[in-house]
């Protein structure tokens, strides 16, 4: 793997109902944050998780500048399908946002079978995209293609699923159209341990993978009632792939230039505000420990994206 692979965002199961994320290396290209599960309380296992010495996690990341290479794909990058060239260029994340230059989002998945999100999670996804950028001709799904089964045991270095990633984003799509990559697979990540389990990770302000296994065996056991574990694991995969999208469109201070400050600097790209979609605690430790509170006291809904966050979308989707 080359040492520069930038990786966004990792959510790991640590312990028993337990999460975090981990994320981003400054030194990567095309687009990339970091998130809470490199950054755990500093004498946590998650810090000596073998995950950690991987290139894809170092948290260099975490004080990336703006003019990374990771926050600078150039627009003629085959991921960023970018017809336009004669016009100037900029951070991918923009085009995602946007919408001068493509007009339409593609969520281009492609799954190993029976592994392909929820019904529920898709259109909340679709729903929530459409209300934060500006994409006249909507946001829609694509099934492109079926990943070859790996089996449940199969443990999944990164390397690997980043060459698949770039192997298989090849859906053609019109010189408006602008894509994110969703891959769902089976198994699991080689940098699972006792101490954390990933359950996705998303890099290049391009891709994103979701290791389903994972997710059901883990959501199943954590809903606060067995009643509840289907709904809850919807909830729980659709705040995974919402907090992973907002990484890829730059949020938190990952390329996205804050309007005010809110960045939470001891977790990563994550916002301040407990109430916030883009919070550690949602893909940090206490994950599933935090949406069973949610559950019981009656919200069941996603989390969603502060004023802050909503603002630092504005001022891109916004600008003349």
């Amino acid at each position: 793997m080359h040492a520069s692979l930038l990786l966004l965002t990792c959510i790991a199961l640590c312990a028993p109902l337990a999460f975090y994320a981990c994320g981003e290396d400054a030194s990567a290209p095309e687009g990339s944050d970091n998130s809470a599960g490199n950054n755990a309380a500093n004498n946590s296992p998650a810090n000596n998780n073998p995950a950690n010495n991987n290139p894809a996690n170092n948290n260099p990341a975490n004080n990336a500048p703006n003019n990374s290479p990771a926050n600078n794909a150039p627009n003629n990058s085959p991921a960023n399908n970018a017809p336009n060239n004669n016009l100037p260029e900029r951070a991918r994340f923009e085009d995602l946002i946007r919408g001068d230059r493509y007009t339409r989002l593609v969520l281009e998945l492609d799954a190993v079978p029976g592994r392909a999100p929820r019904p529920a999670a898709r259109a909340a996804l679709v729903e929530q995209l459409e209300q934060l950028l500006d994409k006249p001709g909507g946001v829609s799904w694509t099934d492109d293609g079926a990943l070859t089964s790996q089996g449940e045991d199969y443990a999944w270095p990164f390397e690997e699923i980043d060459a698949m990633a770039q192997d298989t984003f090849d859906l053609e799509v019109p010189e408006d159209t602008i894509k994110i990559h969703v891959l769902y697979v089976d198994g699991h990540s080689a940098d699972d341990t006792a101490q954390g389990r990933i359950l996705g990770q998303a890099w290049r302000y391009t891709h994103l993978v979701i290791y389903s296994d994972t997710i059901d065996s883990s959501c199943s056991s954590a809903a606060p009632l067995p009643t509840l574990a289907e709904r809850f694991c919807v909830t729980a995969e659709t705040t995974i792939l919402l907090h992973e999208v907002g990484h890829l469109i730059g949020l938190v201070d990952n390329g996205l230039a804050m309007q005010t400050p809110h960045r939470d600097d001891a977790h990563g790209r994550h916002d301040n505000n407990d109430e916030c979609l883009m919070y550690w605690a949602y893909n940090g430790p206490d994950f599933f420990s935090s949406l069973g509170e949610r559950f019981l006291a009656g919200r069941e809904s996603v989390p969603t994206l502060d004023q802050a966050c909503l603002d630092d979308i504005a001022a891109v989707r916004d600008a003349e």
